[in-house]
């Protein structure tokens, strides 16, 4: 909410003079610096049109000048003598009147949502005269944003044709819309009763502007619903002048809500007289002009009541509104952009799923063999498995020649409730070995193939005296494989055969056994291997070097 400074002089009916408004030896009379009171016809042949400043002046003790306004400040100008006047405010005790240069009072930090009522009192048989008043009024809009609508209530056309704008609605008889002095147009009225009506909104201020004249005179102003300082049933005012006042301040109202629409109408009240509207101005924005259908000019400059007469109507194109269509456009165009947007998207996620699902779907069947999943797996791993192995007496023995055959296979068996000893079956008869494992099978080890075969450890996980550590003595036969004490003395090979295979690396591991004694070797697991004969199948991870 920001405030408008307007400025009202005192030829404006808003001003309430008593006991006369325009009597010389009873009240108070006008005076022009333009005019001179030599030059004025009284028989009114002349149109006596004012010139130049005005001012109202009183030398009756007891004269009294009124205004009513909403505001939240006032200032009023003119001349007097301190201690001849006194100023009340809103019915208060008087103050004696104090004048500062050309201010006779000034009150300011006022409740601006309220009527407030300033009345000065002649004390002394001393002149007190009175040229404007300044007030500030609130307003929903900043004073730079602000353009105030005109509409003229008359226009002239082609061959001198004149038109009465449709804003305007009539009631009642004594119209006329032909009177244009100096080119000043005006609707106006004559009959007692008849009235001149309008609506408006959008706008925080109303002004209408008339003409004063020695013809005119009372006249109300009703605005319906009420706001501002005029109440239920309107206002009364007094249009009358000495001089012919053109384009003057005739009605002001502020403090109206900008979201109402008002209904206002003015009639006349003495037959013979007259009461007239020249046109009427709304502070608004460009954007909130409402179409009016006739005559419409935009100024961005504040309203100021002119105080010299003279001036003519002016016809200009109505202030430029917001494109309906346009903005339908745009929000069309919006939604286009945001709908192809949204689809856009929709289709790169799509994209990216099925891409990932193909890659997927290659991945399994690069892991496919024979119809079947294999999923690999790593049970304590290390860099490369041994190619040697130690024997109780650290004789190394070669295990890079060992070739597992079909047979190798038959005999091998694991006890998934212990991870110290193995037997890994038999193989003909001869020298049997026996070794303890000292890995310990983890929560990572797992079967992909079948509950009771799992492939072996690697090498590289157990110790480099897998001979020589274990205590229990060799026993039984058959399958099985017991264990021997350290202190008991290896045995050589008991044939040239054994020999042979022994020193090669591709026999039976000697040990202090009888030569009845079965031989075993380690064989590598290669997964589930088909009971064909025909053929052996070996995995893709197959190493030869595994044993």
């Amino acid at each position: 909410m920001s405030s408008l400074n307007i400025t009202i002089t005192d030829q404006s009916p808003a001003f309430a003079y008593f006991p006369d408004r325009e009597s010389a030896s009873s009240g108070w009379h006008s005076t022009w610096t333009g005019s001179p009171d030599s030059s004025y016809d009284s028989t009114h042949t002349q149109s006596n049109i004012a010139q130049g400043t005005s001012s109202h002046v009183t030398t009756l003790a007891g004269a009294t000048v009124q205004f009513d306004f909403v505001g939240s400040a006032v200032s009023v100008y003119g001349q007097g003598t301190a201690g001849a006047y006194t100023v009340t405010l809103d019915g208060g005790s008087p103050v004696s009147g104090v004048p500062m240069g050309p201010m006779l009072a000034t009150y300011g930090g006022l409740n601006d949502s309220v009527k407030h009522t300033i009345l000065l009192t002649t004390t002394q048989s001393q002149a007190l005269t009175l040229s404007y008043a300044t007030f500030t009024i609130r307003s929903h809009l900043a004073p730079s944003s602000v353009v105030n609508t005109t509409i003229t209530a008359v226009t002239t056309g082609a061959n001198n044709s004149v038109s009465t704008n449709s804003f305007f609605s009539e009631t009642g008889s004594g119209f006329s819309n032909l009177h244009q002095d100096d080119g000043y147009t005006r609707i106006d009225t004559n009959s007692a009763g008849s009235s001149i009506s309008f609506s408006c909104s959008n706008t925080s201020a109303l002004y209408i502007y008339g003409t004063s004249n020695w013809n005119h005179q009372t006249f109300s102003i009703e605005i319906e619903p009420p706001a501002g300082a005029s109440p239920q049933g309107g206002r009364i005012f007094n249009g009358t002048s000495k001089w012919f006042v053109l384009d003057n301040l005739v009605f002001f109202e502020s403090g109206l809500d900008p979201t109402q629409t008002y209904q206002v109408k003015m009639t006349n009240l003495v037959d013979g007289s007259y009461s007239d509207i020249h046109s009427v101005r709304l502070p608004s924005s460009p954007f909130e002009s409402t179409s009016t259908g006739g005559s419409v000019s935009a100024s961005s400059s504040l309203p100021s009541p002119s105080s010299t007469s003279g001036s003519g109507a002016g016809t200009t194109s109505p202030p430029k509104k917001s494109s309906t269509a346009g903005k339908t456009a745009a929000i069309a165009a919006s939604l286009f952009v945001g709908a192809v947007a949204v689809v856009a998207a929709a289709i790169i996620v799509a994209f990216f799923c099925w891409r990932r699902r193909a890659k997927n779907k290659r991945n399994r069947s690069r892991l496919s063999l024979s119809g079947m999943m294999v999923t690999p797996f790593e049970d304590n791993p290390h860099p490369s498995p041994p190619t040697t192995m130690s024997t109780n007496n650290n004789t190394p023995m070669n295990l890079s020649h060992l070739e597992p055959t079909a047979s190798s296979y038959a005999g091998y068996s694991i006890n998934s409730a212990s991870n110290s000893v193995k037997d890994f079956g038999t193989r003909g008869t001869g020298h049997g070995v026996q070794y303890s494992e000292l890995s310990t099978r983890g929560s990572g080890d797992f079967d992909p193939y079948s509950p009771d075969l799992r492939p072996p450890q690697p090498f590289a996980a157990r110790s480099a005296s897998f001979l020589g550590s274990t205590s229990a003595a060799a026993s039984g036969s058959g399958s099985g494989l017991g264990l021997r004490s350290q202190s008991q003395p290896e045995s050589r090979p008991s044939s040239q055969v054994d020999a042979q295979l022994y020193s090669s690396g591709k026999g039976p591991i000697p040990s202090e056994a009888s030569s009845s004694s079965r031989p075993i070797r380690h064989e590598v697991d290669a997964g589930r291997i088909p009971l064909s004969q025909e053929e052996e199948t070996l995995p893709p991870t197959y190493d030869a070097t595994w044993v």
